[in-house]
């Protein structure tokens, strides 16, 4: 069947602008009803808000490949500025349950949205993406730059929790279940992740999340509402980005706490560095991505050794893959040989996918889930969401989890967790 026959064109008109503020058109979106999607790049770099949907297919009827196919021919931009490049087409995905209540205004799906307001370095667009000609958008364009004076509220945030779904004794049993596996030789290793859920009365400060998410740096950031449900976190992972034929990806995998001073900071480091359970568990995930990216590749290079990636509160094992192609790149066969990579499921990945389903008894959905999109000139980024919070009818889930390998203690694992957890949960927190 072919899929462009009855497509509609759909056309990028692109206009400069002088600056953005993202986060006063952000609190004017939470004040209504519109679907909207926030992104801050690691270093900083690139930010932009997407405003509204043109286009949403789920992924069930149609994969990232063809949804490529079927807009990217008749695509075109309409710009007076220099060639731009901006996110058109983009894709999530859900790590497990889709059809789970909690998640039920979430999909697996491709989408393009109507508006991107983009800042990359020191110039800023907006980008209108439509059916049909401009007027018809105009009138669209001028309400969501209107201003609603939305003031950011005064009462505290003040969330209850009401249910620990992984408490520590049933921490301890999975984790038992999990060695045992191990031990037998089915997995080399299994990621077990917390839930907590929590009640409040009084909706947090979105002005305090948005500073937040600025102090998380080298994190991919990000906040998005959809329905009545609202998802806000800071992940350290990419999954990959292409960038001219050639695959970016990186393996974030061994932890440990940020020290109170410098001297502990450094100690700490040098612990995580020299220790051979975290070394295990960082080496499982280079060689699983090492080895997905060389069946798409010519060439594949990464360190021998690990960097440490220091984050506000917590430090990774981190080491860069790179992956060089020669032949066209199919998006949706790199995402099946990258995802779920072990840092977020195990290896390998079926029967630690099988496992996790078994042993927790809530729904991950998003967490753990992708996001990613292809830009106008077909590059792509794509990145795990992790270390994130879903509020939704005056409940905040929060999600945090650790890799579980044979030399893994319980005790160190749970408490790794809830500092994880901590990490998420102070993200809604005005601590000034």
């Amino acid at each position: 069947m072919d899929t462009q026959k009855n497509t509609p064109h759909v056309t990028s008109y692109v206009l400069r602008l002088g600056s953005i503020d993202f986060s006063s058109k952000i609190l004017n979106l939470m004040a209504g009803e519109e679907t909207f999607y926030y992104y801050i790049s690691p270093d900083a770099s690139v930010r932009f808000l997407t405003v509204g949907e043109i286009f949403r297919k789920n992924l069930a009827a149609c994969s990232l490949d063809d949804a490529q196919k079927e807009i990217f021919p008749n695509h075109r931009t309409i710009s007076k500025t220099d060639d731009v490049e901006f996110p058109l087409l983009f894709l999530q995905k859900m790590f497990n349950k889709e059809n789970s209540p909690l998640w039920n205004d979430f999909e697996n799906a491709v989408v393009i949205p109507e508006f991107v307001f983009i800042c990359r370095e020191a110039e800023s667009f907006v980008i209108a993406n439509t059916y049909g000609e401009v007027p018809g958008i105009v009138n669209k364009l001028i309400h969501v730059f209107a201003t609603q004076n939305i003031h950011p509220a005064t009462q505290k945030f003040a969330p209850v929790l009401t249910e620990d779904v992984q408490s520590k004794k049933r921490w301890h049993q999975s984790i038992a279940e999990i060695q045992s596996e191990i031990e037998s030789g089915e997995i080399q290793k299994a990621v077990l992740s917390q839930y907590k859920d929590y009640t409040y009365t009084d909706s947090p400060n979105f002005d305090t999340v948005l500073k937040n998410l600025e102090k998380q740096t080298h994190t991919y950031r990000f906040a998005f509402r959809r329905g009545k449900s609202f998802v806000a976190g800071a992940s350290p992972e990419k999954l990959f980005s292409l960038r001219e034929q050639v695959l970016y990806s990186e393996a974030i995998a061994g932890s440990t706490p940020r020290g109170q001073s410098l001297a502990d900071d450094a100690f700490l480091s040098e612990e995580l560095m020299n220790s051979k359970k975290e070394r295990f568990e960082h080496e499982c995930v280079v060689k699983f991505i090492a080895t997905a990216l060389s069946k798409h590749a010519q060439t594949v290079a990464y360190n021998d050794t690990p960097t440490i990636k220091k984050l506000l509160r917590i430090m990774h094992l981190r080491t860069e893959i790179q992956a060089k192609c020669v032949n066209e790149i199919k998006f949706d066969d790199v995402i099946n040989d990258l995802y779920p990579t072990p840092a977020t499921c195990g290896e390998p990945k079926e029967k630690a996918f099988a496992l996790i389903n078994r042993l927790e008894t809530h729904s991950r959905g998003l967490y753990c889930g992708l996001s990613g999109w292809l830009t106008n000139k077909q590059n792509g980024d794509f990145y795990i969401l992790l270390r994130l919070a879903l509020l939704k009818d005056n409940h905040m889930h929060v999600f945090a989890g650790c890799g579980i390998v044979h030399e893994s203690d319980a005790g160190k694992e749970y408490e790794e967790s809830q500092y994880k957890a901590e990490s998420i949960i102070r993200l809604f927190y005005d601590e000034n």
